[in-house]
């Protein structure tokens, strides 16, 4: 076993665990859910219309957006850099003008940023551990995502800014912490992940309630 752990402790293993694990989160699903979310009703419609593709195929409305592909070669973000725009035509030219299509460059994107993140992880600490939690911690980015409705609010130095002097109110996606519930304890005895059980035990001539191991074969002290 301590000769796997060894084995397993190792820089590059780490680096190619969180990539392994952000492909994966990224890319299972990918074009689910169905349709248009948010700003890919212009994204991705402007980068077709730079493949040089049809109306009918770039889903392009006849009115205003066709009116703009004219004027603009856009639908309404030609305020935005084009480059963005070239990588979604990119995966829309090798998978057709589908979600999958126009959401693969950025997932293709996610996962680099893991894999570098975990790169300059190990330049910088020269250890796999850190290298394996740098990676993870960008991987799961954005996993446990709630909504929360929040109030219209004053903004701080609005007076001096070209904008509303009010924070728009409404319902708004935020990262949330993974609860510790949500986390199983790694047994320091047996080395196992493990439920956490409680028992009282005699310590220094009291009686002392402590977490202990549930495993069958284990039932070791967890905090020693």
């Amino acid at each position: 076993m301590r000769a796997l752990v060894t084995r397993l402790n190792r820089p590059v293993v780490a680096i190619v665990a969180v990539t392994i694990l952000a492909a994966g989160l990224r890319f299972v699903h990918l074009s689910h859910p169905d349709g248009y979310v948010f700003d890919e009703v212009y994204y991705p419609k402007a980068a077709c219309i730079l493949l040089g593709w049809s109306d009918e195929t770039c889903t392009i409305d006849p009115g205003d957006e066709h009116y703009w592909r004219e004027k603009k070669w856009d639908v309404g973000s030609w305020v935005h850099p084009p480059l963005g725009k070239w990588e979604i035509a990119m995966g829309i030219k090798a998978f057709g003008m589908n979600e999958f299509g126009w959401r693969v460059s950025s997932a293709v994107a996610g996962t680099a940023v893991v894999l570098l993140t975990a790169v300059m992880a190990q330049l910088l600490f020269g250890s796999a551990i850190w290298t394996a939690l740098a990676g993870l911690l960008m991987a799961v980015e954005n996993l446990n995502v709630v909504k929360r409705h929040r109030r219209p609010r004053p903004m701080k130095d609005a007076s001096r800014m070209g904008q509303t002097q009010i924070q728009p109110g409404g319902v708004f996606d935020l990262a949330a912490a993974v609860d510790v519930s949500n986390v199983m304890v790694v047994c320091p005895a047996c080395n196992r992940a493990t439920r956490v059980g409680y028992e009282f035990r005699e310590s220094k001539g009291r009686t002392e309630k402590v977490r202990v191991c549930r495993r069958a074969d284990c039932h070791e002290v967890l905090d020693r």
